[in-house]
């Protein structure tokens, strides 16, 4: 059942605006002391995605993180605080004894275009819990080795979503600057400096999920130790132009990529009720605004 809470305040911390919640995850708006809205998403004790940025500088047509702007990057206590007060939360208190199994900067933002606060954060974490750590980027290759100094291997996952030049650059404008193929030879060089390496794959209707795009996947990682994350699309409304692929052509990809020795998963929705897409509940938060 979806329940719905406002209008908390956690001292020295950012308000919650909103928090939605079902089965599956929890979701929350948050006020900073600037009046910017971010958001974040957890299922204590479990996971926690958190945001990095208000809003995002790269712009992908998928994504809602930056569909209001880049405003600026989070603070290390910013970021620390959206952890302190979910598990304030959950259980009614925080303590570093009862962390999250795993912190995830799959938030707002990309979190290596704010690469010293997020590295703080990780620290910090693991200085004093032994939570694992996961982090997803388009692939921002020279800060990318800030990552190789933290006290425990993290897990990365790339925003790959195509292989093809063309296609990507529609779906992330930084595929310019930061090609995807330059990218696969850079992670697999390093794969023994993280935990694992996964490369997320978006499937979108008409736009990616081809026999061709497959064979191109099959033909980059079919002999390699990468995992390929298989990613549906969280669709806003009737009126969203993208549309995720259908089952038969996730399971087509997942059996064929399996097929040739390619680790594979399909990665389950959750929180689709409220908008839990990334960027999704805060945008959706905006345009209430402005129609009021």
């Amino acid at each position: 059942m979806l329940q719905f809470y406002c209008s908390m305040y956690f001292e020295e911390k950012m308000k919650i605006i909103k928090v939605f919640k079902n089965l599956d995850c929890t979701k929350m708006l948050l006020k900073l002391d600037d009046g910017y809205v971010i958001e974040n998403c957890f299922k204590y004790p479990f996971w926690m995605c958190i945001t990095s940025q208000v809003g995002c500088p790269i712009g992908c047509h998928f994504c809602h993180s930056g569909k209001n702007g880049f405003k600026r990057d989070l603070t290390t206590k910013e970021m620390m605080d959206q952890i302190i007060i979910a598990i304030e939360y959950s259980i009614g208190n925080f303590t570093y004894d009862y962390m999250f199994s795993t912190i995830s900067f799959t938030g707002m933002g990309e979190p290596l275009l704010n690469v010293t606060s997020v590295v703080e954060v990780i620290r910090e974490l693991q200085a004093k819990t032994n939570v694992e750590i996961s982090l997803t980027t388009t692939g921002i290759l020279n800060n990318i080795q800030k990552l190789f100094f933290t006290k425990k291997k993290i897990a990365i996952d790339i925003s790959m979503h195509s292989l093809d030049p063309n296609k990507r650059k529609l779906l992330i404008p930084t595929e310019t600057k930061y090609p995807i193929e330059s990218t696969i030879q850079y992670m697999l060089k390093n794969i023994n400096r993280f935990q694992k390496i996964s490369f997320d794959y978006l499937l979108l209707q008409g736009i990616n999920d081809s026999l061709e795009d497959l064979l191109l996947l099959i033909s980059s990682f079919k002999k390699t130790n990468i995992h390929i994350e298989l990613k549906r699309y969280n669709r806003l409304n009737e009126n969203d132009t993208l549309k995720a692929s259908t089952e038969e052509v996730f399971s087509f990809f997942y059996k064929n990529l399996k097929k040739h020795g390619i680790t594979a998963s399909i990665e389950e929705n959750v929180g689709i009720e409220f908008n839990a897409g990334c960027g999704q509940l805060v945008w959706s938060y905006y345009e209430t605004l402005n129609k009021e």
